[in-house]
């Protein structure tokens, strides 16, 4: 099931800033402007609720205009490399029609994703 996102801040919002959600993998795609990535239960943050269904998903930006990834605080550390990585919270804002959608992940890196559209591929993972 995919589902375009409206309103991506709320949407962030409303599943806990993807707090503690684990990414499996992400590609970027260049000539395709576009970002997948792929994580393991988007209702993470959830776990534990008497209503908890997990929810692995992929997360497909479209139109993508800009990324980047900014070092942690320790600028040489490979855990995003090195072994799972999992976000600490995810905010967006949207402006003109574009919108940037800012990660930070537990290691303190910080992805930044410029992109026109978000939708959500509920319960699809990448071919290995």
């Amino acid at each position: 099931m995919s589902s375009i996102i409206d309103d991506p801040a709320s949407f962030l919002h409303d599943l806990g800033e993807l707090h503690d959600v684990s990414v499996r993998r992400v590609i970027y795609a260049v000539e395709q402007s576009m970002i997948d990535i792929e994580v393991a239960d988007l209702n993470w943050n959830f776990e534990g609720a008497a209503d908890y269904v997990p929810r692995p998903a992929r997360l497909a930006f479209t139109g993508v205009s800009a990324f980047s990834i900014a070092a942690g605080q320790n600028k040489f550390h490979t855990t995003i490399l090195a072994g799972p990585a999992s976000i600490a919270h995810a905010y967006a804002i949207t402006k003109a029609g574009t919108t940037r959608i800012d990660i930070v992940m537990s290691t303190s890196e910080q992805w930044h994703i410029e992109f026109e559209t978000l939708t959500i591929h509920d319960n699809e993972i990448l071919a290995r």
